[in-house]
């Protein structure tokens, strides 16, 4: 018999809502949350505008994938962002773009921080140092974006690639709620990338900006006791968390005095 992995994430409460860098489950008990889904919501839960921009459109019915106003625009936002990208290719999922890319067995998506090894597609990261140094140095990368109504896997090439990719389109509702996380981006950068991590050095948590992950013997224990102190980190080791940017002096203080404790 199989035995079926169980996600640490079903020792999670059941989330009520979700505001900021913070979840609440049904008791109203808050968590910081650091995990954001794997950095899917680096600009926050609810982040400014947003949810405004997707009821507009979805009362549009704009929900089909199909070309429109915003996707010329979301294009020139992601120029703004990625200046010497060349091309930008969206596909509905991993599978499609590494069969695009006809990509050898054995190459993966990097989880943690790029290693410049060749069997990986690296990913940008926002607010990681590493990420921006690689921009003028590899040929396509996977930013890891704010995540918007429709799922998609974004690649952009430096350089010009052979590339079996079909058209395919993000719908009016997510292309606009992603130009809206975009804009959010570009204000954040400066205020994440000036934060002083250096008491962490040597230590089992390893920082690139304000990304981090633990090098833990038991991280499933590490996982249980943030809980217990109300802080969710990535129920997968090999995936970063976020240092969130918006925190009370006390919740700064006690995501610090939780990460300096781990073994």
């Amino acid at each position: 018999m199989i035995e079926k992995k169980i996600s640490l994430l079903a020792n999670l409460p059941e989330i009520n809502r979700a505001r900021g860098y913070r979840i609440y489950d049904s008791n109203g008990s808050k968590i910081i949350d650091t995990y954001l889904d794997g950095g899917c919501f680096a600009c926050g839960h609810r982040s400014e505008n947003v949810g405004l921009s997707i009821k507009n459109e979805v009362s549009k019915g704009c929900l089909c994938r199909y070309p429109s106003i915003y996707t010329q625009k979301l294009i020139r936002h992601l120029r703004q962002l990625f200046p010497s990208v060349k091309k930008f290719y969206f596909f509905k999922d991993m599978s499609q773009l590494t069969s695009s890319l006809a990509l050898p067995s054995g190459v993966a998506v990097e989880s943690v921080f790029y290693s410049g090894e060749k069997n990986q597609i690296p990913i940008w990261r926002p607010f990681s140092k590493s990420s921006e140094l690689l921009l003028d140095q590899i040929a396509y990368f996977i930013p890891n974006l704010p995540r918007s109504f429709d799922d998609f896997v974004l690649l952009c090439c430096n350089e010009e690639i052979e590339l079996d990719a079909g058209e395919f389109f993000l719908s009016a509702s997510s292309a606009s709620s992603l130009i809206k996380n975009l804009s959010f981006l570009r204000k954040k950068q400066n205020s994440f990338l000036k934060r002083d991590y250096s008491e962490f050095d040597n230590s089992k948590v390893v920082f690139d900006g304000d990304y981090f992950f633990i090098k833990s013997d038991d991280y499933s224990e590490v996982f249980l006791e943030g809980l217990e102190r109300g802080i969710l980190l990535s129920p997968d080791p090999a995936v970063v968390n976020l240092y969130p940017l918006e925190l009370s002096q006390g919740e700064n203080d006690g995501l610090r005095k939780f990460l300096r404790l781990v073994k």
